[in-house]
């Protein structure tokens, strides 16, 4: 709930003060009535101009009486002495005109002898004239001559001129705007006393309107005026108290003074004692007298009482839960223009809490809110034109419009879709992963957990922003603590690889198991992989089935896979190919490539055997850009033995392995250049492909190019060349490539001849009738002692793992 505590500003404009006089003429009292009057009489029937003002004043101060009859004689007297320039009956006749009092009402009289008494210098005639020019009343309005009206009053003294003075200078009313000028003027009538002119010394104060901001002075003078009974300055103070704003936070003091106004009617007082008896700040908390006092401001229509009314019978706190009374008084505080409470009309029509739904009052007053500014009804007004939901077409361009409002505002769910639209490149908008980025860390910095994922994800991948894998690794970790499950993935694989950390597979395990127990498909596959090798634990390959079997229940397709592994190697599970072959072809059925691929190999190792079938997905696997199986693929197509025997697709597929950096690929890819099948003949390729090979450690392909240098196929023969690359491959245990080293040897081709080298080389080749052959030649050649050291040499080079050979 948001309890709204309301400040309230009074205008400047909103009071003029025009004096009314109370003259006491005290020997009045004490002598008898008839007599007193009949010496006036004498006095006054000489025309002495003072008597009859004094008469005048002697009746209208005679406010006891049941009828207005001293009031046409208190105008009697006025008259005649006003006639005789008496300044202050002149401007009590003003007055009486002014009010109708004893006279017919007529502001133009009452104008007519305010001017008279003004321009004799007559102070609160000079003030109340002001008044008129300010209001228009018996004169045209004329915001100057009232200016200038006060301001002939205000530097006599006058009260409440100087108070009215203050004010124009304030608007800038017939004066130009100065709040110096004004705050002197406040200040001059509030030393005087004046209650207003101390509430606006006080919020000149406050917000330092012509004079360095000074709360503790502001307070001076709010309790000034609130000591006279002004309820504003009652209510600021008590404010002031309640929030600690220049004086130290009281809250018995602050409901001393909500109360004093609240007893005004001041409907902010009654509301915020109504929030203070909720929260039981400075009373004991009572949830009844709560809304005892949130009514009272509502029945003086405070929209904020009117909406924690609302809130109040919703939940049934302090009152009878009661949906009808909470939609009663939602109903009143949005027609009085209150934000949330329009909001909460939207939600109430849309879900249909105590009424039936009807999605067209929904739309209404989610747009008044809207409207407004409140993000909340933004966001949901957005939400229903993505979708084309209650009554809404659907609206690419006014989601994006909302959702960006909300955004603009903090709404972190629209900053978050914001961000989606962004990166998905969708609801008309074009992807910009900079701007996806933007939104989603404006979300993830209010802890919106998709948002904080999907920042590391960008971090970690470098997308739409710097690649930075210390935070990826820090967001992963904000949204995981907040039980994001594919954060918490992510964070397993990242310790599980050490991708930009220190490897930890404990901290693999325990973030796989997180998401995993909590049913994320993908981490149950991984969790079971884990207990497969025994990374971050024991290994326990029952351990591993029983969680890919929990993924596969969700059609996860990489578990199926690994639940065909693990029949086929007999993992966890009696070893079953028939089953084996079941999981491989349900996860190959989804496209998954591995899969694919396994279930190929299945066909053509496995009994029964199905070659076609093996063909089918080598080419399914093959056309994802899986390089085992597009390798297999050509290799079938190259097989001298195969059926389906096809040289140009078998360069087909190993170029496209090749070009994936496989290895055997490039290899082979070279040797069908090297000899033109499936494709023109091409030294140059076949070179280039083996060499590709040999870079990556290819024993086959070392040997290969030795054998192209070594007969000068397609290029000029090169013995030194040939010798170099027998002599890696050989060294990687290539039977081919040590008998021809060791023939390279026996003639110095390439090398100086060495017997010894020689025989110990194509020793090393093989024991078979063509190496006995040679070995009897190289033997012819050499003493008993140097054949002996021939086979020790064979001995130590293979025994050292072909690091010691020479």
């Amino acid at each position: 709930m948001r309890s709204i505590a309301s400040a309230f500003f009074l205008l400047f404009t909103s009071f003029l003060y025009a004096n009314e006089f109370s003259l006491h003429v005290s020997k009045v009292y004490d002598v008898d009535f008839e007599t007193t009057y009949e010496d006036f009489s004498i006095i006054a029937v000489d025309d002495n101009h003072l008597y009859p003002g004094r008469l005048g004043d002697f009746y209208y101060n005679r406010k006891n009486t049941e009828s207005d009859e001293h009031y046409k004689k208190a105008a009697y007297w006025y008259k005649l002495s006003a006639k005789n320039d008496n300044v202050s009956a002149q401007y009590r006749l003003g007055y009486l005109y002014n009010h109708g009092k004893g006279v017919t009402r007529d502001d133009k009289e009452a104008a007519y002898w305010y001017q008279r008494s003004a321009e004799l210098d007559y102070a609160s005639a000079q003030n109340n004239l002001g008044v008129m020019y300010a209001s228009g009343e018996g004169v045209d309005k004329d915001h100057k001559q009232a200016a200038y009206w006060y301001h002939r009053a205000a530097l006599q003294g006058e009260i409440y001129a100087q108070y009215n003075l203050g004010s124009k200078y304030a608007n800038g009313e017939g004066v130009s705007k100065d709040s110096k000028q004004a705050y002197q003027w406040f200040k001059k009538s509030a030393e005087q006393g004046d209650s207003l002119a101390q509430y606006y010394l006080a919020d000149s104060y406050t917000y330092a309107k012509g004079v360095a901001k000074d709360l503790q002075k502001a307070n001076y003078w709010y309790r000034q005026s609130a000591e006279q009974g002004d309820k504003f300055a009652q209510y600021l103070l008590a404010l002031n108290y309640l929030n600690g704003e220049g004086v130290e936070k009281n809250y018995s003091k602050a409901i001393h003074w909500f109360r004093k106004a609240a007893r005004k009617e001041h409907a902010s007082a009654q509301l915020n004692i109504g929030v203070m008896y909720a929260n039981g700040q400075g009373v004991t908390k009572d949830g009844e007298l709560a809304v005892y006092w949130y009514q009272k401001a509502a029945a003086l229509n405070s929209s904020s009482a009117q909406y924690n009314l609302a809130y109040r019978y919703h939940k049934g706190l302090g009152v009878e839960q009661n949906d009808l009374l909470s939609l009663s008084w939602y109903q009143k505080a949005a027609e009085n223009g209150h934000v949330d409470s329009q909001y909460q009309l939207g939600v109430i029509y849309a879900v249909g809490r105590g009424v039936k739904k009807d999605p067209e009052k929904a739309i209404y007053w989610y747009q008044k809110a809207a409207d407004a500014g409140d993000q909340y009804a933004q966001y949901n007004l957005a939400v229903r034109y993505e979708e084309g939901s209650s009554g809404l077409d659907k609206s690419a361009k006014q989601a994006i419009y909302w959702y960006q409002k909300a955004a603009e505002q903090g709404h972190q769910y629209s900053q978050y879709n914001l961000a989606v639209s962004y990166d998905n490149g969708s609801l008309g908008l074009s992807k910009d992963l900079k701007q996806a980025f933007y939104w989603y860390q404006k979300a993830a910095l209010q802890g919106h957990d998709g948002a904080q994922y999907s920042t590391a994800w960008m971090y970690q991948n470098g997308a739409g922003t710097t690649k930075n894998k210390p935070l990826a690794l820090e967001w992963y970790q904000k949204a995981a603590e907040q039980g994001h499950l594919s954060a918490q993935n992510n964070l397993g694989v990242i310790y599980e690889t050490g991708d930009g950390v220190e490897k930890d597979q404990k901290q693999a395990f325990y973030w796989y198991q997180k998401a995993a127990e909590a049913g994320l498909a993908v981490a149950q596959s991984n969790l079971g992989l884990m207990y497969n090798v025994g990374r971050g634990g024991e290994k326990d390959p029952k351990q591993a089935v029983i969680w890919f079997r929990k993924a596969v229940k969700q059609d996860y397709a990489k578990a199926m896979n690994y639940l065909g592994d693990a029949y086929s190697e007999g993992n966890g599970v009696n070893k079953d190919n028939e089953l084996a072959r079941a999981w491989y072809e349900k996860a190959a059925k989804k496209g998954m490539s591995l899969a694919q691929f396994h279930l190929a190999l299945n066909y053509n190792n496995d009994s029964p055997k199905d070659v076609k079938q093996a063909l089918y997905w080598y080419q399914q696997a093959a056309e994802q850009g899986h390089t085992s199986a597009q390798f297999n693929l050509a290799y079938l197509y190259s097989d001298k033995k195969s059926v389906f025997r096809d040289f140009k697709k078998a360069v087909y597929w190993y170029q496209k392995s090749a070009a994936q950096g496989f290895v055997g690929a490039q290899n082979n890819l070279g040797y069908m250049y090297a000899n033109g099948f499936g494709t023109k003949k091409d030294t140059e390729k076949a070179i280039y492909w083996y060499k590709e090979a040999a870079l990556q450690g290819s024993a086959d392909a070392e040997n290969n190019l030795g054998g192209l240098y070594e007969k000068g196929k397609g290029i000029a023969k090169d013995y030194k060349k040939a010798f170099g690359w027998y002599l890696k491959s050989a060294k990687q245990a290539h039977s081919d490539a040590q008998y021809s080293l060791g023939s390279l040897y026996f003639y110095g081709r390439g090398t100086a001849r060495d017997y010894l080298k020689s025989y110990m080389w194509i020793k090393l080749s093989g024991d078979n009738k063509q190496t006995q052959k040679a070995l009897s030649v190289i033997a012819a050649k050499m003493t008993e002692q140097e054949l002996q050291q021939a086979k020790a040499m064979a001995t130590q080079c293979q025994s050292s793992n072909y690091t010691e050979c020479n």
